[in-house]
């Protein structure tokens, strides 16, 4: 896995590749976290994610409470059908904001 911070005007925008499981997870945890701070604009594009595990979901929901905590705002984007399938059954398409593009996700913040 590979973590990539991205900026956009005042939009951070972090890029997932390859696979968000239990061995990558604590990686992402170290990277997205600290990074969220009050009042941010971010966007996690997923377009490169090919796997994620409840490890993963877990990183993402801890992320989504932190956002809710510091007034800030977070959308994902560009995931594929197998992703966007899992978000459904876990229930974390009613905890995120889900564009279609990463372009979709910034004129929507």
């Amino acid at each position: 896995m590979e973590f990539i911070t991205d900026r956009h005007d005042n939009i951070v925008i972090f890029k997932i590749t390859e696979k968000l499981d239990s061995l990558s997870a604590p990686k992402a945890e170290k990277a997205l976290l600290p990074a969220i701070e009050e009042n941010g604009k971010y966007i996690l594009n997923m377009g490169q994610l090919t796997h994620i595990s409840s490890a993963g979901l877990r990183v993402l929901l801890m992320a989504a409470k932190k956002v809710r905590s510091t007034n800030s705002r977070m959308i994902l984007c560009d995931m594929s059908e197998t992703i966007h399938e899992i978000f459904d059954i876990a229930g974390f398409s009613s905890i995120f904001e889900i564009k279609g593009s990463q372009q979709e996700a910034i004129q929507a913040l």
